[in-house]
């Protein structure tokens, strides 16, 4: 009897149990109460640690270098050594001539320079005569008529090392205008006196390629000068700065125009604007070997324009614009947004809203950042987020305790809150950027340049701001002067 009352009572209290756990679960499933003691708030996106900015394009600023009247100044050395008597011999043992440069005596210059790409022609006229024997008995030519001439000079190549040496080869040069023969003997002289010529001439050779370097010893003092402008950062405008960023240089070639001496010279450099309420540091490496290469690379220049907006600017925009408004939703319930946040993580936008009402707690929202160069309403150079929506671990979150936010699409009306204008506009900067490319340098340099078209290249995220990449494409060129 007792074993039977204890068996029903046993079973009433299993079945009590079971009622009890199925009215609980009904209270959970209905009550976001009790949902929200077993659902984890969302954690916060990190915040991106640098941004991770892709290497700009090797830019080519073209740096031609003319010494100005080389040519002239070379011209005149090389007269000053040129005696109006290179040679003569006065006929005591049978053999009489005369060399000589009429226009040393009359004019005071011989030497024409003249060249043709990397080739200097050196040219002057001589005047000779030549007897064999003695009076009366004696053959000749240029006495008793006109001397015979010869054309002479030196064929000069000019080249230019690793070291910034200017480097020369000087080969001699005649060209008898009219032979010397010596009828009754069937000679013809004209050859000995040209050995004689070249004898002299290749004393005169090297004083030219001794004196051309000299000429040109400024090359690489200016180089210095101008490698180590081009290190430093150039003020654009208040807290906008042009860093050129060279790495190497180029010589493809040197050629002669006139009687100027040219070097074609090409700086690879990575140039960019950037904006800092500091002056950005200087580089300090030393001008590099000069590169030698076969042609000249076209002069393609590729410059970094980088806009921005702080993650503190950008969230009290928002902030300001949308803290404190209340959202009825067609659910019957209400959203109030108490705080706003910005900022970026990877790649991404991140929307931190704190809400009331309805709903409180903290959610975040995430998409990819578009560039616009007009929304609109017409705000002008802004960062987008049309893709805007709950990051995953919100989602979850609001399906366990608030399911009814997700179908009123409560994300859709945040997504005005992420049209973010940039601090500065893009053509501003490139503005500015065409007036930093225009521009004198000091010490005889000056920089030269345009930018045709501007592209986004990207934008990206750093650790305070968010910075919009565009790539200005043009041209830009590097003066130097120089005294020699």
């Amino acid at each position: 009897m007792r074993t039977s009352m204890e068996g029903a009572l046993l079973g009433r209290k299993a079945l009590v149990r079971v009622i009890t756990l199925l009215l609980l679960s009904t209270l959970l499933s209905g009550c976001s109460l009790f949902r929200r003691w077993f659902a984890d708030p969302p954690n916060a996106p990190p915040v991106s640690t640098s941004a991770n900015l892709p290497p700009v394009e090797d830019s080519v600023v073209l740096a031609p270098i003319t010494f100005k009247g080389s040519l002239t100044k070379i011209e005149k050395e090389i007269d000053k050594l040129l005696p109006f008597v290179l040679g003569e011999d006065d006929g005591r043992f049978g053999l009489e001539y005369g060399v000589y440069f009429p226009d040393i005596r009359y004019k005071g210059k011989a030497v024409t320079i003249t060249g043709k790409n990397n080739t200097l022609e050196s040219r002057a006229t001589l005047e000779y005569r030549f007897k064999l024997g003695a009076n009366p008995i004696s053959v000749s030519c240029g006495y008793g008529e006109p001397p015979r001439q010869m054309t002479v000079g030196f064929d000069t190549t000019i080249d230019i090392d690793k070291n910034w040496s200017i480097l020369s080869k000087s080969n001699s040069y005649t060209h008898p205008e009219n032979n010397c023969s010596l009828s009754i003997f069937k000679s013809n002289k004209t050859q000995v006196i040209a050995n004689l010529v070249n004898g002299k001439l290749d004393q005169f050779g090297k004083k030219i390629d001794s004196e051309l370097p000299n000429r040109t010893s400024t090359l690489k003092i200016k180089a210095e000068e101008a490698w180590k402008t081009l290190q430093k950062p150039i003020p654009v405008v208040n807290g906008v700065w042009l860093l050129i960023n060279p790495s190497t240089i180029e010589v493809s070639k040197l050629s002669i125009n006139n009687k100027d001496i040219n070097i074609a010279l090409n700086l690879a450099a990575k140039p960019i604007i950037r904006v800092s309420t500091d002056t950005p540091p200087s580089s300090n490496t030393l001008l590099p070997h000069l590169k030698i290469i076969p042609n000249s690379p076209i002069g393609k220049f590729h410059l970094a324009l980088d806009s921005f907006v702080a993650y503190e600017q950008a969230s009290k925009l928002a902030d300001s614009s949308y803290k404190g408004r209340l959202y009825p939703l067609p659910s019957g319930k209400q959203i109030k947004i108490e705080n706003l946040r910005v900022y970026g993580s990877d790649s991404l936008i991140i929307v931190q809203v704190e809400v009331s009402g309805s709903l409180k707690g903290t959610l975040y929202l995430q998409g990819t950042p578009k560039y616009e160069s007009q929304t609109p309403e017409g705000i002008k150079d802004v960062l987008t987020v049309p893709n805007l929506k709950y990051t995953y671990e919100t989602e979850k979150f609001l399906e366990k305790i608030a399911d009814w936010i997700l179908h009123d699409k409560f994300e859709e009306k945040l997504r005005a809150a992420a049209t973010i204008p940039l601090s500065i506009k893009l053509e501003d900067i490139r503005a500015q950027a065409e007036k930093a490319l225009n521009r004198d340098l000091g010490d005889g340099t000056r920089l030269s340049g345009t930018i045709t078209k501007i592209n986004i290249a990207g934008i990206y995220t750093d650790s305070d701001k968010f910075i919009v990449r565009a790539i200005g494409d043009g041209s830009l060129q590097l003066e130097v002067g120089v005294d020699n």
